[in-house]
């Protein structure tokens, strides 16, 4: 499926159903509206409106105008100022921004030997707070709450970070079985075989429990099955003890989802979840459809039970994370912002601060949290950023 773009400003157009039943196209760029018709899977514009008091020839001038005039205007500014005005029109003033207050930042440049070998991609937080990060080569390192690293070893099985617990384990899933390693040299403590599935599985997500085990969410690749590719496929949300074995199987999930807020097209994908204090499940949803405007963190009650929809901005594969307060955080690499979701909305959340000066979070590709509410960000340049964030 194609994507819209304001014929104005050519910015992304986000879709949605207003109260008559007509799809809008709103741009995130410039505020123009356009009616979509929808009933093809091509979507065509059929009528452009304009923000309240902003005339056609009024719209914001695109970011090809921007450069042109920037270029035309060298010989008067000079290159480096236009330069300098471009980099600085990508993103609002510096009064605009959320940011947070870095306790440390360790990585990047001048990295201690073994830190890091490749791109981090996963991090994640024990209840001693040692921050616990994987990079794309399967290698674990470990940070004390202070930044200070600690130690660093190979996955001892070729296979995928699931959690890490409350009492300091590390679970990784390899060839069907469920591996409990020990955080601090990787050693195998404890080996149990994954429950058996009827489905290939497309994505899924898994987090650690409040009572210290960790639980896994698991979604049929539909697209194996091309009469069946716009319908969700069966699902099923595991849930484990701290001793690894099944305490819970619940299924049928997202069924619920769509059928109470039904995506347009192709079947969802999961990406991550989390489970709070209260049992309530979060799951992480993207649509396969670039047009779908009804993604976003899908909450259900702790017996597997829909309850809504959270509409948060995506961008391409995200991870939520649920902070000791009961909010939820969201994290998209694509991103340059985190997202924070709490009991009066949706806030951003920019670059951290340290000394007056703005660090460098860039798109950040996963965050967990320490004990006491602060950050664990993988920022970019492989960056282990330790950040508290602003009041609400």
């Amino acid at each position: 499926m194609r994507k819209l773009k304001c014929t104005s400003c050519g910015g992304r157009l986000s879709l949605q159903t207003n109260a008559d039943g007509h799809v809008i196209g709103q741009c995130s760029h410039c505020g123009g509206e356009y009616v979509v018709d929808a009933k093809s899977k091509q979507h065509v514009i059929l009528e452009h409106r304009f923000p309240d008091g902003q005339p056609a020839r009024a719209t914001r001038p695109t970011r090809r105008a921007v450069v042109g005039l920037g270029l035309a205007a060298g010989g008067i500014i000079g290159f480096g100022a236009a330069l300098q005005f471009l980099m600085g029109a990508s993103r609002p003033a510096a009064d605009d921004h959320l940011r947070g207050t870095a306790v440390f930042n360790v990585g990047g440049e001048g990295a201690a030997p073994g830190q890091f070998r490749s791109d981090a991609q996963s991090v994640m937080v024990d209840s001693q707070d040692r921050a616990v990060v994987m990079d794309s080569e399967e290698r674990f390192y470990i940070f004390a709450p202070d930044g200070a690293f600690l130690t660093h070893f190979p996955m001892p099985v070729q296979g995928r970070l699931m959690a890490v617990l409350a009492a300091g384990d590390i679970i990784v899933n390899a060839q069907n079985r469920f591996h409990r390693l020990d955080l601090m040299n990787g050693q195998i403590l404890e080996t149990v075989d994954e429950p058996k599935r009827d489905f290939w599985v497309a994505s899924s997500g898994s987090c650690p429990t409040p009572d210290g085990g960790f639980a896994t969410y698991t979604m049929e690749d539909a697209a194996r099955d091309s009469a069946t590719s716009s319908l969700p496929g069966p699902d099923e949300l595991l849930i484990f003890g701290r001793d690894m074995k099944l305490r819970r199987r619940l299924t049928g999930l997202m069924a619920q989802a769509l059928a109470a807020d039904p995506m347009i097209a192709d079947a969802p994908r999961a990406s991550s979840i989390v489970i709070d204090a209260a049992g309530s499940i979060f799951i992480d949803i993207t649509a396969a459809g670039d047009l779908d405007p009804r993604c976003g963190i899908f909450e259900f009650n702790a017996n597997g039970v829909f309850q809504r929809r959270i509409a948060i901005e995506q961008a391409y594969w995200g991870q939520i994370a649920g902070a000791p307060d009961g909010s939820l955080w969201y994290a998209d690499p694509w991103m340059s912002a985190l997202q924070q979701v709490h009991a009066g909305g949706v806030r951003k959340i920019y670059a951290p601060t340290a000394a007056g000066r703005e660090m460098q979070l860039g798109q950040p590709n996963a965050i967990a949290f320490y004990n006491n509410g602060d950050l664990a960000v993988l920022g970019m340049y492989n960056r282990l950023i330790r950040m508290v964030p602003p009041p609400l």
